[in-house]
Parts: C-alpha cells; sequence; structure tokens
C-alpha cells in the first residue's frame, strides 16, 4: 500500500476539515498518490476518489430514557450520593428555618395548595363580578327600552 500522508493533508485543507475525516478510496490508491496538488486534490473530489466523511451522530436516547428514570425517583438511592448529606439539601435552605428536607417539602406542598384555593377563589369572584356587570348592562338597557317607549 501507498503512503497517501501528503494527499490526505492537502484533500483535508481542500475540504477545510480535519484528516479524519478525509477517506481515500483504497482502490485508486496508485491514482491518488500522483497527484501532489490542491488543484488535483479538487479534481479528485468532484471525481468522487475523495470524500468528506459524514459527521458521526452521538445519540441522546439512553440519557433522555436514564432522565426519565430518574424523575420517577430511579438511580438516586444512598449508593448513587457523592458527597455529605448537606450537600444533597444544605441547612442554609432557607436560611436554616426547615429541620430536615420532609419539613421542606411538607411546607412547599402546603404554599401550593394555599395558591391553587387563592387562584380558585380570585377566578370564582371575577367570574361572579363579570356575570353581576352583564346583569347589570342588561337591567340598564331593558330600562332605556322601556323609557324610550
Amino acid at each position: 500500500m501507498v503512503l497517501l500522508k501528503l494527499q490526505k493533508w492537502l484533500a483535508a485543507s481542500v475540504l477545510s476539515c480535519g484528516r479524519g475525516k478525509v477517506w481515500l478510496d483504497p482502490n485508486e490508491g496508485n491514482e491518488i498518490s500522483m497527484d501532489n496538488s490542491h488543484q488535483n486534490m479538487r479534481k479528485l473530489v468532484k471525481d468522487g476518489f475523495i470524500i468528506r466523511k459524514p459527521t458521526k451522530i452521538h445519540s441522546r436516547s439512553r440519557t433522555c430514557r436514564m432522565k426519565e428514570a430518574k424523575k420517577k425517583g430511579r438511580h438516586s438511592g444512598y449508593g448513587k450520593h457523592k458527597g455529605t448529606r448537606e450537600a444533597k439539601l444544605p441547612t442554609k435552605v432557607k436560611g436554616n428555618v426547615f429541620k430536615n428536607k420532609h419539613v421542606l417539602m411538607e411546607n412547599i406542598q402546603k404554599k401550593k395548595t394555599e395558591k391553587d384555593r387563592e387562584k380558585t377563589l380570585s377566578d370564582k369572584f371575577e367570574a361572579r363580578r363579570a356575570n353581576n356587570k352583564a346583569i347589570r348592562e342588561r337591567k340598564f338597557a331593558r330600562q332605556e327600552e322601556h323609557l324610550a317607549q
């Protein structure tokens, strides 16, 4: 087999990529070895003896699968912890107000339910206000119509 180091370097220069991305046709080794200029490399690229390899695909499917599992609480037991308990959930959370994670989570849940309750109440009041306004407008329109007759 012929040494095609120079040709590969020239081809990489022509294709504007690295030498690892360049594919030289193994069947045309002798013809490629004769050419030693950028112009000749361009001709070989046009003929299809030299090709730029496609980029490799880096699939994220495994990562996504793992993320889904972690969302469900898998792969997060004591064996997976790196660092101290404090590193996992520092006591500094909320200025050391909560004594442990359980109490913190309870508080978060309580706040969420409170927020939802307030939202539903405000929506109810808003709907009632809109309804009353519509009734008032209908009543006013009826009175105007009655006065016009």
